[in-house]
């Protein structure tokens, strides 16, 4: 995982959103955006916890719908308009929230399931273009193209996959 620090005073004018969930999504680009200069190092100097009982591991709510359907969208069009430069990179970044939400939505909530598919076709000739998205998201979006249904199964094999190794 990366670690983000912030001083005080770029976190303190930039409110997290009220009623939603991925709040980091919603608010580091705004945190970043505050920013004089951004350092990167390679250095570890974070340990990261893993809380089982965060939203992340929770089964699936309206709650993350409507939270990724908002912050996905309003992430794309800050960066958009703001930096039209990392359109791109915020399309990949809207797809792929989007992407992990719709694997995670039961097939009864067809509403909502239609809804996130949506967003995902929205993104996914931008992110299957852009060179610099991870090959991940531009092989899911390549595979958006074969339908839901097909995305759907490659998904459920590829965490199988996964969980083997």
């Amino acid at each position: 995982p990366h670690c983000k620090l912030f001083k005080r005073k770029v976190v303190e004018n930039v409110r997290f959103p009220v009623g939603l969930i991925y709040e980091d999504l919603a608010t580091i680009y705004r945190f970043i955006n505050q920013c004089d200069r951004v350092v990167f190092s390679t250095e570890k100097l974070y340990l990261y916890r893993v809380y089982f009982g965060s939203t992340m591991r929770q089964n699936y709510t309206s709650k993350m719908f409507n939270s990724c359907i908002q912050v996905s969208q309003k992430l794309y069009s800050d960066i958009s308009e703001k930096f039209p430069e990392l359109e791109k990179a915020a399309a990949s970044r809207a797809f792929s929230v989007n992407r992990a939400i719709y694997f995670q939505i039961p097939r009864a909530l067809k509403q909502e399931r239609l809804q996130v598919w949506q967003e995902i076709i929205k993104y996914r000739k931008t992110v299957i273009l852009d060179t610099h998205a991870r090959k991940r998201e531009r092989l899911a979006a390549l595979l958006t193209y074969s339908g839901s249904e097909i995305f759907h199964l490659f998904a459920g094999l590829y965490r199988r996959w996964q969980m083997r190794s």
